[in-house]
């Protein structure tokens, strides 16, 4: 799962469809409780989520072990890109509440990472 995650982190898709066909399973949670998809939309790599849902099978609203969602870690450090594509292309369920009991809106609002308009 580290090679998955480093190659999620640094946006290389090619790694990451390497790691997948050797056998990594993306929605496995490593150490820290998250999956690829967190890992690609925390640190903006849309062709890696596009990937990872269209062809390995991964949710969009696969839920992290602390309960939030990639829509709740993109909106969260500001990758406006990511929230677009998951909510637009994905159809991401906006009103899903981590463990913190907040939306993903509540999340990046408080982080002042999205603006409200």
């Amino acid at each position: 799962m580290d090679e998955l995650r480093d190659a999620c982190e640094s946006g290389d898709l090619e790694r990451v469809k390497a790691e997948v066909q050797s056998g990594t399973d993306p929605k496995e949670w490593d150490e820290a409780g998250w999956a690829a998809i967190h890992w690609a939309a925390v640190n903006g790599h849309c062709s890696i989520i596009k990937h990872l849902i269209e062809q390995c099978g991964v949710g969009v609203d696969d839920k992290a072990q602390n309960g939030l969602t990639a829509l709740h870690l993109a909106g969260g450090n500001g990758q406006e890109a990511v929230v677009k594509m998951l909510v637009d292309e994905f159809n991401a369920d906006a009103n899903i509440k981590g463990n913190n009991g907040q939306t993903a809106l509540d999340w990046a609002m408080e982080d002042n990472n999205l603006s409200s308009e």
